[in-house]
């Protein structure tokens, strides 16, 4: 997928049929009674489309104390559903920017992120202990920036909508960061993934 279809992507909700079907769906994927212990509630569903084809679906849980989201993110194929990845976001700051994203998928490490965004990725642990390691470093970037107040109450869509503008619009004005792509991968492959944020001291 290039940056280009993703910068012009329409982001939007879905109807609430199709949202009823898709969480059905999830629940063959996500044990969703374990995220309702942690404190997820059903929130929606956004969808990613450029022209007539859909990119992915983006299947939401709001966590209730703060701007925190658990996403279920799948594509549709010619031969069914694929699931994409299980991430845990949080929005810390707005001012200056600052999010935090748990996940499962060590290739979350090949893209260069905006400045103020990042990534942890960890293969083989259930979602509390994916939580557990997610609120371990929050707490851990919150403290070493100094952030003092979390943003206000927002919603999904603008959260996933601004995410991926920033991140689009940093490499699009930075097109030689492709060229690392590799050695992103490599490094996140080997030194990154299983890694905490607190671990790695950034």
């Amino acid at each position: 997928m290039g940056f280009w279809v993703v910068w012009r992507a329409e982001i939007g909700y879905c109807d609430d049929e199709i949202s009823l079907e898709l969480f059905d769906l999830a629940e063959q994927d996500l044990d969703v009674d374990e995220a309702a212990k942690l404190g997820f509630q059903p929130d929606s569903v956004v969808y990613l489309r450029h022209n007539d084809d859909l990119i992915f679906y983006y299947l939401v849980w709001r966590h209730g104390e703060d701007e925190t989201y658990l996403a279920w993110m799948y594509m549709e194929s010619d031969t069914g559903e694929e699931t994409i990845e299980v991430m845990i976001i949080s929005e810390l700051s707005t001012q200056p920017n600052l999010s935090l994203a748990t996940a499962s998928q060590k290739q979350n490490h090949e893209i260069p992120l905006p400045p103020g965004d990042y990534v942890q990725t960890f293969s083989s642990i259930d979602l509390p202990e994916s939580w557990r390691r997610h609120r371990e470093s929050e707490a851990y970037l919150i403290n070493r920036f100094g952030i003092t107040d979390r943003p206000a109450h927002s919603n999904a869509l603008d959260l996933i909508e601004r995410s991926i503008r920033q991140g689009s619009r940093h490499i699009l004005r930075r097109p030689w960061l492709l060229l690392i792509v590799p050695y992103r991968y490599w490094i996140g492959k080997h030194l990154r993934h299983d890694k905490s944020i607190v671990t790695l001291g950034v």
